[in-house]
């Protein structure tokens, strides 16, 4: 009958419904993932950035106690670096793309910039559909210029925009640039994959050279290069090995901004897979005090003369940041 067949489809549907429908998450919510970029706001050391590489841009108004997405919405939830202009600091650029990954590394969309302080970015557009930008490590301001931000890609290079992010150039190409370190005289620092660590004096095309030295290996996968903020001209350099089953093969420090290099002792980092986790940061009041971390992170108090293991809060890691109003207490990004 009619009745007999409303009843049957009735409960056909209810066989058939998808069960993931009424599935509701109940936890546990303390689960980070990836984190490649930190940034602590210059304004208030409560208000912190964090970039998860497949979970988009988050922040903290408390200090790190809680944490709200940006924007779920963005074109790539893929964030790799933030940086904050030292000059205005309502514009806060960040970078997409993820150039060395296990199973999750996806391709990014350009840059991203804000000029209310982080409430809200936009997509630059002249990164929004350049290859060169799909896949980048780091991002660095310029010391000199409001308008100037550099930016390290695995196909492009070292990037530069002069103005904000309208237009950029290439300043350094044809190879994978993964830290950059900029100085108040417009001086600049960069690494590069494999090729070792470039020096320019006003980091404009063309005027990049390779700094040679003796102490370094003759074959290293990626370079991180860190400085002390009171004593710039102190840099550090750590080298990882070609291994993907090794981490730092080479620890060394210059005090001229990287024009000489002195070797010191090596930190045990643990494998760091092929620059998939590799992070150096100093101190920014006192050069003796510098982290080192691959898949470990070890600590050193005499400027790498030693080193300490130290206490591992999760495997794999891959920033390190500093708060300004206290600049003992550090927030560091890693695969937990």
């Amino acid at each position: 009958s009619s009745a007999d067949r409303q009843v049957f489809a009735s409960g056909l549907a209810r066989k058939i419904k998808n069960p993931f429908d009424s599935i509701e998450y109940l936890g546990p919510m303390d689960i980070g993932g990836r984190t490649r970029a930190i940034l602590i706001d210059r304004n208030n050391s409560d208000r912190i950035f964090a970039g998860g590489i497949s979970g988009g841009l988050w922040h903290s108004e408390d200090r790190g106690e809680s944490w709200s997405p940006v924007d779920d919405a963005a074109v790539s939830l893929a964030v790799s670096d933030i940086e904050q202009s030292p000059f205005d600091h309502n514009l806060i650029y960040y970078c997409t793309g993820e150039a060395r990954a296990n199973t999750a590394g996806v391709s990014g969309a350009g840059l991203f910039k804000s000029t209310d302080g982080g409430l809200s970015f936009d997509q630059l557009d002249s990164t929004s559909t350049d290859i060169k930008f799909d896949r980048c490590w780091c991002l660095e301001h310029s010391r000199q210029s409001s308008d100037t931000v550099y930016v390290g890609t695995e196909m492009g290079g070292l990037l530069r925009t002069t103005d904000g992010g309208v237009h950029w150039e290439a300043v350094l190409e044809g190879m994978a640039v993964t830290d950059i370190l900029c100085f108040e005289d417009g001086e600049v620092l960069a690494t590069a994959s494999g090729e070792g660590i470039y020096h320019s004096e006003s980091g404009a095309p063309g005027t990049f050279s390779v700094v040679s030295s003796d102490v370094f290996p003759e074959e290293f996968q990626k370079v991180e290069i860190a400085n002390c903020a009171a004593q710039v001209d102190v840099v550090y350099a750590a080298f990882e090995s070609p291994d993907r089953n090794e981490g730092a093969i080479l620890f060394c420090v210059s005090h001229d901004r990287g024009q000489t290099w002195t070797t010191r002792d090596t930190p045990d980092t643990g494998p760091s897979y092929n620059r998939y986790c590799f992070m150096l940061a100093v101190h920014p009041s006192n050069p003796q005090f510098v982290l080192c971390g691959g898949k470990f992170p070890e600590f050193s108090h005499d400027g790498g003369a030693s080193w300490q293991r130290a206490r591992n809060t999760h495997n794999d890691y891959h920033v390190l940041a500093t708060f300004h109003d206290n600049t003992d207490a550090l927030i560091v990004g890693n695969d937990g």
